[in-house]
């Protein structure tokens, strides 16, 4: 009768399952209830019906009758199922009973996963340092000392919620995941949400584009954020790492300006998801450590 996470995950049922002998219920349904969990109504029914009984003489008096017929219904994590009335040995029936019990663990908004990672591989090990060469221990107007031109790195992205939140396929098709990139930089700004009170500069747009672990690339939008639709790994590259390396006035030696001590790149994923009709958000942040390895001078 409808599609949606709970005939989806973590197996895709198909519009008609077999089932093992059941009985027909006592009770109608109440189609019209609409009490939210916030107290309020949002003008569509709090019972989704997922299946109804068929294929007898009775059923098909009135097919698909959800009111009097079903089989399988919830509302919000509260999961009814006609399953157990005689020994279920049809796998589909079992696949569907275990569709409704992940449903009913997991519809909650968590919080997202995503860290740093050595290589563009979702099961990738996380990445805490990442360091980087300088020709000289300090830099001088109009020369470039560090090494890398540009800088690839990658991050693992994990939200449940792209999967199981809600049993409203109406709600996940709204649900979304965004990406922002943040680095130290003398000149960013103090951002409200970061886990650090130092200045930050937003770099998404001058990342441009992530690759995935399928090859895939996705463009920064013209919001400045990076729209996600799936869980997996990334590939960035940031370009230009030197222009927020370098630190004013900071060299040891007394010559020229130094690098800074403690500069990290910082991820921002923000997940939205709708739950009951309402939308719930959670931001986590990861951040990696950029570290100077000078280059030594042989005779």
């Amino acid at each position: 009768m409808n599609d949606g996470a709970i005939t989806q995950y973590p197996y895709r049922m198909g519009d008609t399952i077999s089932i093992a002998k059941t009985h027909w219920q006592w009770n109608q349904l109440a189609m019209e209830q609409d009490k939210d969990i916030n107290g309020r109504s949002d003008g569509k029914s709090d019972v989704v019906v997922w299946y109804c009984l068929a294929n007898n003489t009775l059923y098909n008096q009135s097919p698909n009758d959800v009111r009097n017929n079903y089989y399988f219904y919830s509302r919000g994590n509260v999961i009814y199922t006609g399953v157990g009335h005689s020994t279920v040995s049809n796998e589909e029936e079992i696949k569907l009973f275990i569709n409704a019990m992940v449903a009913a663990a997991n519809v909650t908004a968590v919080d997202p996963e995503v860290n740093f990672v050595e290589e563009l591989n979702p099961t990738a090990d996380i990445e805490k340092n990442r360091y980087y060469s300088t020709d000289q221990s300090a830099w001088t107007d109009g020369e470039a000392n560090v090494l890398e031109k540009t800088m690839d790195f990658y991050v693992n992205v994990k939200d449940y919620n792209m999967v199981s939140t809600d049993l409203n396929q109406e709600d996940v098709e709204k649900q979304e995941m965004t990406l922002q990139f943040y680095i130290d930089s003398e000149n960013g700004e103090e951002i409200q949400d970061a886990p650090v009170d130092t200045r930050l500069a937003d770099i998404t747009k001058n990342i441009r584009t992530l690759t995935d672990y399928n090859g895939d690339t996705i463009n920064v939008s013209d919001d400045g954020l990076f729209h996600l639709k799936e869980n997996n790994a990334f590939k960035l590259t940031v370009p230009e790492p030197e222009q927020y390396l370098r630190a004013s006035g900071s060299a040891t030696s007394g010559e020229g300006n130094g690098y800074r001590k403690d500069c990290r790149l910082y991820v921002k994923v923000t997940n939205t998801v709708y739950l009951y009709g309402e939308p719930k958000t959670s931001t986590k942040w990861a951040g990696i450590d950029l570290k100077q390895r000078q280059l030594f001078e042989l005779n």
